[in-house]
């Protein structure tokens, strides 16, 4: 935890000749938490940043006399976002919204969820679990851009609604500074909370209030269901080749409709739907499109209900993968080479799982990988996972007829052979 109220703690030394800097007031607005500051050998006065969330590095702090920043080991990228954040200060804010759910006590947490990466949203949405429940049951506000409030669990108290794109969400807002500013007048402690990175562990129906995957019954089993999870900024190309935009959209709307009618001719009674933004193509009509192009928090909602019912989700690793994997029976993701270092990010939620459990369930395999290999995999698993739900379902079962036919149902399942798929000139692709 950091405190803003009283002053956070962390020391900060001038540039003119070390001296210890002077703190004046904490300045939260929005994704960057700060402390205003001063020196007193040069008069210079300086916003430092505290460390929290994606800054692990040395100083990083902002020169209001210069309006230069002052930097040294930090991730670049963030310091990018830091300098971004200071250009911003002026502009117009967008508009706050706070909801209140029941009256906030005196000792408050402020868990800020403001990020132009979703992932990085979710990760700081989901270090929620992290905190100590009595820590938020004192008092907890949970600043939100307005397109994940649904997302919010029930135990806080307050939620504030920034109305930004994702895009925007490392901006400087005086809304959210005032917002908090005037809080701190009226509670006798007030503490950020922190951006857990691992260690813990997530229930993700806490957030989305949609229960993962889970083998009851044999409406829960058969038919077998994959959920392809699409994005158009990020695609699968064959082999991962880099394509225009455009070009590598219209690769991967072929690529998946191919997939689909193979796994469709292995697998007769095979369920499919695709959810994500974006709407290239039109798919056979014995696939459920459930893709939209701007926000709609009842379809993401239901896109979650829609992994909760599938035994497997397949597409490119990113965030778009992230919720689809926390409620599904297992996924497949293709890896970018440069993504490889994120690989599993921000999927606490499998914590909750034995590790063998997790490395059975969730697949993660080269972009460049064959087309053949790949929907051999995908095949694989789907069966794989339909297989272990079958068996679950079968040692729930309250009768013995219920059990034979989903005993029979398992042995039925081949479990899927490598699949050789060639193109018109007979190349193996």
């Amino acid at each position: 935890m950091i405190d803003l109220l009283p002053l956070p703690r962390e020391e900060f030394r001038c540039v003119c000749s070390d001296t210890k800097l002077t703190g004046e007031a904490f300045i939260l607005p929005g994704m960057i938490p700060l402390l205003r500051s001063h020196c007193a050998k040069c008069s210079k006065r300086f916003l430092c940043q505290l460390r929290h969330g994606w800054h692990f590095g040395g100083r990083l702090m902002f020169d209001q006399a210069e309006r230069s920043v002052i930097s040294a080991d930090n991730i670049d990228w963030y310091e990018e976002e830091f300098r971004r954040a200071m250009a911003s200060r002026g502009r117009p804010a967008p508009a706050l919204e706070k909801i209140s759910r029941r009256p906030l006590g005196r000792d408050v947490t402020i868990v800020v969820a403001l990020d132009p990466t979703y992932g990085h949203l979710l990760q700081r949405l989901f270090s929620i679990d992290a905190i100590d429940p009595a820590t938020r049951a004192t008092g907890m506000v949970v600043i939100v851009p307005r397109f994940a409030a649904w997302l919010v669990p029930d135990d806080a108290a307050e939620i504030w609604l920034v109305d930004a794109p994702l895009r925007e969400l490392n901006l400087w807002n005086d809304a959210v500074a005032d917002a908090v500013a005037a809080l701190a007048r009226n509670v006798d402690r007030l503490r950020l909370a922190p951006m857990r990175l691992g260690g813990y562990s997530v229930d993700v129906e806490r957030y989305t209030r949609v229960k993962p995957f889970e083998a009851n019954d044999i409406g829960q089993v058969i038919p077998p269901r994959l959920t392809i999870s699409w994005r158009e900024d990020r695609c699968w190309t064959y082999r991962g080749q880099r394509k225009p935009d455009q070009e590598a959209v219209v690769e991967q709307f072929t690529m998946i409709c191919t997939m689909l009618d193979i796994l469709r001719d292995k697998i007769a009674d095979l369920d499919v739907a695709v959810i994500g933004y974006g709407k290239k193509g039109g798919f056979a009509p014995w696939v459920q499109d459930l893709r939209i192009v701007e926000h709609d928090t009842a379809r993401e909602r239901d896109w979650a209900h829609r992994c909760s019912q599938s035994h497997l989700v397949f597409g490119i690793q990113g965030s778009n993968m992230i919720l689809p994997s926390a409620h599904a029976g297992g996924s497949l993701e293709l890896m970018p080479t440069g993504h490889w270092k994120h690989n599993m990010v921000t999927w606490e939620w499998t914590n909750r799982l034995s590790a063998q459990a997790a490395m059975e369930r969730y697949l993660h395999i080269p972009l460049s990988s064959s087309f053949s290999d790949v929907i051999s995999i995908a095949l694989v698993q789907l069966c794989r996972m339909q297989v272990h739900a079958l068996w679950a379902a079968q040692s729930k079962a309250q009768d013995e007829t219920a059990a034979r036919q989903l005993a029979l149902a398992a042995l039925r399942v081949k479990g899927g052979q490598p699949i050789e798929y060639r193109d018109v000139a007979g190349q193996l692709l």
